[in-house]
């Protein structure tokens, strides 16, 4: 279906709103490990690592809240932060796999100083689809 016909089914109450979401962003933690010049984090006045970070019941919530609208579009990890730096990562990724089976693309877009072998094997293994590796350096 593409984007017109999808909008006239809408308007004609063939399918709600909710229908329509495509696509989801979690941002897992709030820190990151460079500043980069087109980044919010390069001015730490205005945007600080704060180093909150997202407890695995509120992963489970969104989860849960995906899976009662039978969520089938892509979940994205990522945000203004780094998110290998967030500890439950793998735990989380296995999270929203198990409970939104409908959901074809996990992905992670990191900037790659912390991913190894071992962890892109872990974060598969629970569910992610894909890795986005984002160099902005000679390094």
């Amino acid at each position: 279906m593409n984007i017109n016909q999808l909008r006239t089914a809408q308007q004609a109450g063939v399918t709600d709103l909710l229908s329509t979401l495509k696509s989801v962003e979690i941002n897992p933690v709030d820190i990151c490990n460079r500043a980069c010049s087109f980044w919010p984090r390069s001015d730490t006045i205005l945007f600080p690592n704060t180093k909150e970070k997202m407890s695995l019941d509120v992963v489970k919530k969104i989860a849960k809240d995906l899976t009662d609208i039978n969520y089938a579009g892509r979940v994205s990890i990522v945000g203004f932060a780094e998110p290998l730096l967030y500890k439950s990562l793998v735990e989380s990724v296995s999270i929203i796999s198990n409970a939104l089976p409908l959901c074809k693309w996990i992905e992670i877009n990191t900037n790659g100083d912390f991913l190894t072998r071992q962890l892109a094997e872990e974060l598969s293994l629970g569910g992610c689809t894909n890795i986005t590796v984002s160099m902005y350096d000679l390094d």
